[in-house]
């Protein structure tokens, strides 16, 4: 999921940016393996952040 979500974001603000150019291959690829070198460790990090706000915000009833 984070592969496809983190290519296609930075392949749309890539295109929108330079537009169709012979290097876009080249500007897309680099942004999309920096943009997922850095999704997947905040992902790890924040969502746990998350999940305990949720919780506190909406607790269980049993």
């Amino acid at each position: 999921m984070g592969t496809i979500t983190t290519g296609l974001i930075s392949y749309i603000l890539i295109s929108i940016n330079f537009g169709w150019a012979h290097y876009l291959l080249k500007i897309w690829l680099k942004a999309w393996l920096i943009s997922y070198l850095i999704s997947i460790p905040v992902i790890l990090l924040v969502s746990p952040m998350v999940d305990k706000v949720v919780k506190k915000i909406f607790p269980v009833k049993q």
